[in-house]
Parts: structure tokens; sequence; C-alpha cells
């Protein structure tokens, strides 16, 4: 019995295992047996579209799926749907149904966006086994909202600080909603000896819009690291914030630094002057960066944005660019000019003199031309001198044989009548 038993095993198992290849397409992940580029299409994807185009945050927006039967004969199909946002699917829908010989329908369906930005609707048409993929597409579609969300990025020029400096910050702020508001920033440090140092600002963000500004808090008196924290808050909620920290200590690097203290621009005309700035050290200086905090962002220009490394006893220059507006108010701008990199600050205070276009020079020309040049003119006029000076000695040298020729023929005229 037990010969005859084995035979008959094999046999039912033999006969499983047909089985199981036979149903096996319908069982597999439909992507294993996939069938891209497959030249007798039963159907295809004949668009994808959203209702409103420009979709808002936290509103319905609607789907619309259009397939065609591109056979002479009657098909089942199934259609699936996703919607993503950063790789993540936030609405995924299934269709399945018939379509008479070269018809086409839509499928629409509807989801809710809870982020502002690019999402991505994937529309893919199967057999009815969802065992081959006929066709696809996908549509790109722009999320936006009414006012934000806001993104807001705080950075410090520099993040070694001695005690009682001004610690020169970069403030950038996005407004990702398509209408212009005002919101409040929030600028802050705690320190253990004066407490709680801030600085409140009102800004207006234009819609869709960025805002670049610089400005600067006192440091604290105590040293150590320290984080600096920035809000946005808006109906007494804090909408974005970002944070930086610093390190407070007495050591200060050496290092040499030149700029102009007294610039003047003429209304509606472009001044161009630079800042030097030789690293005195024994190590490098990283990352060296140039702002001028006081001065409208939208006025200045600075090239290069950064010099990655300064060498013991190199220098680095940056060329700053002014453009004062030809509407813009005449007067002094005082403003602070800072050197920083990782491991350094050195700041400097200057004037921005802002003249009428038509306006006389305020000083002589050697002082309102930029200070480098003023220094060219003061060597010229040495060189000019010493000029002077040479010559007088090379006349009085010229003078000297002449004088003693003379003086040797009086002698012998004296010498002449004495001997008559």
């Amino acid at each position: 019995m037990r010969r005859s038993a084995l035979p008959l095993s094999i046999a039912i198992a033999a006969l499983s295992v047909c089985i199981f290849l036979a149903a096996a397409p319908r069982g597999f992940s439909y992507e294993y047996y996939s069938s891209y580029g497959n030249k007798t299409l039963e159907g295809e994807v004949a668009g994808v579209s959203v209702n409103p185009a420009k979709p808002f945050v936290l509103e319905d927006a609607v789907v619309t799926v259009a397939v065609r039967n591109l056979q002479n004969h009657n098909n089942e199909y199934v259609l699936r749907t996703f919607v993503s946002k950063d790789g993540q699917v936030i609405e995924e829908k299934e269709f399945a149904f018939n379509l008479n010989a070269n018809k086409e329908m839509s499928m629409t369906f509807a989801f809710s966006t809870t982020k502002v930005g690019k999402h991505s609707v994937v529309a893919k048409l199967y057999d009815s086994y969802k065992a081959v993929l006929y066709s696809e597409k996908i549509l790109e579609v722009e999320v936006f909202s009414e006012i934000g969300p806001f993104d807001v990025q705080l950075d410090a020029l520099s993040h070694t600080i001695r005690p009682g400096y001004e610690i020169p910050l970069l403030l950038t702020m996005k407004n990702m909603g398509l209408s212009g508001t005002d919101v409040q920033v929030e600028i802050s440090m705690e320190c253990t000896a004066q407490g709680r140092i801030h600085k409140d600002l009102s800004l207006f963000l234009e819609g869709l819009g960025r805002l670049d500004k610089s400005l600067s808090i006192s440091a604290c008196s105590e040293e150590g690291y320290h984080e600096i924290a920035a809000k946005i808050v808006m109906f007494d909620g804090v909408l974005a914030q970002s944070s930086t920290t610093v390190f407070i200590n007495n050591t200060e690097y050496p290092m040499y630094v030149r700029a102009p203290k007294i610039i003047e621009a003429r209304m509606g005309f472009p001044k161009v002057f630079d800042i030097y700035v030789r690293n005195d050290g024994e190590d490098d200086m990283n990352n060296m960066r140039a702002l001028l905090n006081g001065l409208p962002a939208e006025w200045l220009s600075i090239m290069p944005k950064y010099v990655t490394t300064i060498a013991p006893a190199g220098s680095a220059i940056f060329i700053v660019n002014v453009s004062v507006p030809a509407d813009a108010d005449a007067g002094d701008y005082p403003f602070m000019i800072s050197l920083g990199g990782d491991e350094t600050l050195a700041q400097r205070e200057a004037v921005l003199e802002v003249i009428e276009a038509g306006a006389p020079e305020a000083r002589p020309a050697w002082e309102a031309l930029p200070y480098d040049a003023g220094l060219a003119l003061q060597a010229a006029a040495a060189l000019a001198l010493a000029g002077v000076i040479a010559f007088a000695v090379w006349r009085f040298s010229k003078m000297r044989p002449y004088g003693s020729r003379r003086a040797a023929l009086e002698k012998i005229k004296d010498m002449i009548r004495a001997n008559e």
C-alpha cells in the first residue's frame, strides 16, 4: 500500500504546481508582471485634469481621469489613482469598469490638501487582473494658500563673538501664500546675567515673496554657548521658527580691516567701494563674509558672497555696490560694516552720505573719491614734492663747479696785479 501511495502523492504535488503556475500571473504583484511598452495596448489614459487648476490648501479639488478603449471589442479595466506630496501618498482610489469598443469615459474623485506646494496626481490603467499595465499619466499640481505658510531661516555672520559685541544676524523669510501680509518677528537670546535679550520687528512679506533682512543684537556678558531664536508670530501663535548658536569668549583673533568711514553717493547713481581684510593670525580664517547693517538690503550688492578660506598673511577684498534710489531721502545713513567668519568678527562704523543728483560735492575732490583713490592722490603729491627737492639738489650740484672756477680766476687776477 505504501508503494502505491507514493506515485499518487507525486502526481498530486505535480498537479498542484501546475495549477499554481497557471494562476501565478493573477496572484503575483502586478509590478512584477507589468508589461510596459506592450505593442498591443488594450487601452490608454487619455488625460488627467484637476479643478480648480490652482487649488487652495484645505479645500477640495476634483481630479478627472479620462480613459479610452483602443480595441474593437468590449474590455474590462482597473484604474488606479494616487495623489502624493513629497513622495507620501495622501489619496488613493481604484475603479473597476467595462468599456465598449473604441469608447471613452471619465472617472472623478475629490481630494483635500493639507500642505502648500507641488503635488503629483498619478493615473494607471490595467487589465481586469491588474497584471498588465496598459497606460499611465502623471500631472503635477501646485497647491496655493491665500496667506502663508511661512518659512524663516536665521544665521549669525560669525559664530564666535566677544562679550558685549553686537552679533550680526542674517534673517531670511518666505511667504508661500498668494497675498502679502504684515508679520511680527521676534529675535531673542537668554543670558544668565542680563536676562532675555530680544528685538521685535514688524515686517511686510510679499505674496510668494522672499525677504532678506540684516540686523544685530547685543551679545551676553558671560562666556559660553548661547542660542539665538527667530520666530514669526501671528494671531498669538508661532507660524515658523529657526535658531542658531554662537560661542561667546574673550579671545580676539588678529585681523586687519580697511574700509571707508564716509561714502558719498548720489541719488539714482551707483557707488562702488571695497572692504579689505588681512589675516594677521597663525590659523586659517574660514567662511568670511561681509555684512552692512543699517542700510536697506535692496540698495546693496556685495561680491563675493563669502570667501572660503583666508590663509595666514593672506587677504581678501569684498566689492560693495550701493545703488541709492532716485526717490531716496538725502542725508546721513550711519551703518556698521561687519567682517565675520567661523572664528572671528571685526566691525567698523561708517556713514553713507546721500546727496541729490545735481548737488555740488560737500568735500574736496580727493575726499569725495573712494578712500583708496584719495591715498593715491596723497602718494602722487608726495612724489611731486620729492621731485622738486631732487631737482633743487641737482641744480645746486651743477652750480658748484662754476663757482669754484670763478674763485680760481679771481685769485689768478689778484696774482697778476701783485706782480705788476
